[in-house]
């Protein structure tokens, strides 16, 4: 058995069985869980032959944190079922990275091979399922092609991938079979290992995929996608160019001269590009919305910017997993209804669904992964080891650039690849460091034995311990912030599961779960009790005070709410509201000038107080929405 799960054999029908869980995952996503099994088999067959199931790598404590925090997630989220889903997506993912990187050796290109393939299936799916005629992308010649297409395409269904997200799942992947095509090319020659037969049925399928994968990579016309690819390519020919430049000198006079150079070109061009993000008028925002397509670069920054603010109400457990749509229209936007299912920014996603925590492992993976590939390319002279790892950092570096302005890879169809890369980093790493966990036991032994421990291992021990002095210093001296956080996160938790427990209804709360939040209550109160300015807490006493029909105390608590954090759109938006209900309709006019819904909602809710019995509350919406016309003209 031992010589059955050690085969490299195995290991390739592994990453068969995670491909199969996921594409079946893929065609049938109501399955949930259940695909799973099958990629679970091969860990079961390890345990039976007496193994570990998975292959150890220097990134498992970071994973172990992401998966703790993964199970929180579960946890803290208001919806159950969405949560579970997710959190079954996410696992995949995991299982996906040990696949990747328990690759040997000889299976490295066969599992860039894969990453090809599975690019080209999702070029497949989106060439042959998206409608332009139904859904206009950002240019007009693509829309006008699309439109074509359409009509002459075959006729299929599949899960639909949206352009943005498409565009970045193959912009991460187009490295491999680039690299694959650069292999290829420069083995040619190479009669011993390839017959020219075979060298030209090999090339024209790389070309299919490469030309599949770049259509479709341009029909998305995701600009997002194409500028984080062109960067990261532009850093790789940085890096290319240093290395023929240092090669050319005869007597460099410093030590690292690639370094010294790649750092040159960096700077060379970068200084450029700063400048004109600087200096461009109207900043980032606008010089984006000077690219080609249509003008989202500033509902994006409004859309991250607000989703910081809710960040702040679930340091330590997260928001929930799957639970961004309704935490963001319920306490930034105040609207009953589904806006938005994802914060179209990568690192803000897992932040606010997974927590600090969370968010500090998964930071962990991402940037190990970064350092090892970028230490392989600097030290390597192996030309087919340097080129796969330069498509892995390649295809990091697009991914990480890209979660900046969208999110292809956390709570998407495209989640199961969420760590392949890093996998793929993890066992190029396992390749060239084969003894790392002998030379580990080997230390391990010799401290044992009252030998003496290294320096850098001491250097190590200092760091260590130098962190935790600082940590347990931190905690000391912000105990009663930290404690009022925690608490006040416990109480949005348990608020959210009562506010959002049929989201989105659709219609305003009238009060009728004022019951249920009494937990939430207490846990606000507690954390007020330590932090007197604590704003989750403040904010979400004066919610519950307007459910209450208490304006005053709801006053109280959001203006102590808003001189906490003025900038906080909710806040705004419901204090602004209160100021109406307690007739303050010159303090209401300053606040809600700058919420662009209000003067819709302001009739509405003249109907809506009228229902609830309130006449004198429809008479104080009447008469704003009067004020809020005059606004608008």
């Amino acid at each position: 058995m031992d010589l059955v799960v050690e085969n490299r054999w195995f290991k390739l029908i592994e990453l068969a069985l995670v491909a199969l869980g996921g594409i079946i995952w893929y065609l049938r996503p109501e399955w949930a869980a259940w695909p799973l099994l099958i990629v679970l088999l091969p860990w079961i067959l390890r345990l039976l032959a007496g193994g570990i199931p998975f292959q150890r790598t220097v990134l498992d404590l970071a994973m172990a944190i992401f998966l703790a925090t993964m199970l929180i997630g579960l946890w803290a989220s208001y919806d159950p079922a969405a949560a579970q889903a997710k959190f079954w997506i996410l696992f995949a993912a995991l299982l996906a990275y040990y696949a990747f990187a328990g690759q040997p050796a000889e299976n490295l290109w066969l599992a860039a091979g894969l990453l090809s393939l599975i690019g080209l299936l999702i070029a497949c799916s989106f060439l042959l399922e998206y409608d332009w005629r139904e859904g206009p992308i950002d240019l007009g010649v693509i829309n006008r092609v699309g439109a074509w297409w359409v009509g002459v395409r075959p006729s299929i269904t599949t899960p639909e991938f949206h352009p943005n997200r498409a565009g970045g799942l193959l912009a991460m992947l187009y490295p491999f079979p680039a690299a694959l095509g650069l292999k290829a090319w420069r083995d040619r020659r190479n009669e011993q290992n390839s017959s020219k037969a075979s060298f030209a049925v090999s090339t024209l399928f790389i070309a299919l995929i490469l030309g599949v994968m770049g259509i479709a990579l341009v029909m998305t016309s995701s600009r997002g996608a194409w500028l984080a690819l062109l960067a990261a390519l532009g850093l790789l020919f940085l890096w290319a160019l240093s290395g023929y430049l240092t090669r050319s000198m005869t007597h460099p006079v410093i030590s690292q001269p690639r370094l010294v150079l790649f750092a040159l070109a960096l700077i060379i061009v970068g200084a450029p590009l700063i400048f004109l993000l600087v200096s461009y008028p109207g900043g980032v925002v606008n010089l984006a919305n000077a690219l080609p397509g249509l003008p989202t670069g500033a509902s994006r920054l409004a859309l991250a910017k607000y989703t910081t603010q809710l960040i702040g109400d679930f340091p330590f457990t997260g928001g929930g997993l799957a639970a961004f749509s309704g935490l963001y229209s319920h306490y930034i936007m105040d609207m009953p209804v589904f806006l938005f299912s994802y914060s179209h920014n990568f690192y803000l996603d897992v932040l606010l669904e997974q927590g600090v925590l969370g968010f500090a492992a998964f930071g962990l993976i991402f940037l190990g992964s970064a350092w090892l590939l970028a230490r392989m390319l600097v030290s390597q002279k192996d030309i087919w080891l340097k080129l796969l790892v330069g498509a892995c950092l390649t295809s990091l570096v697009t991914l990480s650039l890209h979660g900046l302005i969208d999110d292809a890879l956390y709570g998407t169809l495209g989640t199961p690849l969420l760590f392949v890369v890093p996998g793929m980093a993890a066992a190029l790493d396992q390749t060239v460091r084969p003894d790392a966990n002998l030379r580990s036991a080997t230390v391990a032994e010799g401290e044992s034995a009252g030998r003496h421990v290294p320096p850098n291992r001491k250097a190590r021990l200092a760091g260590l311990t130098l962190m935790g002095v600082l940590g347990l210093s931190l905690l000391l001296g912000f105990r009663k912030t930290l404690t009022a956080s925690w608490y006040a996160n416990l109480g949005a938790v348990a608020m959210a599961r009562v506010d959002l427990a049929d989201f989105p209804s659709g219609q305003w709360d009238e009060g009728e779960n004022l019951p249920a939040l009494a937990w939430s209550i207490g846990y606000f109160k507690e954390a007020l009790s330590f932090d007197p300015h604590n704003q989750t807490a403040l904010y979400r006493l004066g919610l519950i005070a307007l459910l209450q029909r208490d304006f005053p105390e709801a006053l109280t608590q959001l203006e102590g709410a808003y001189q906490a954090g003025p900038a906080h759109r909710g806040v705004r938006k419901k204090l602004g509201y209160a100021y109406v209900w307690a007739g303050d309709f010159e303090r209401a006019k300053m606040l809600l000038a700058e919420i662009p819904e209000a003067g819709r909602e302001m009739p509405i809710y003249v109907g809506w107080w009228g229902n609830q019995g309130r006449a004198d509350l429809a008479a104080q919406a009447k008469k704003m929405s009067a004020i809020m016309r005059l606004i608008e003209n």
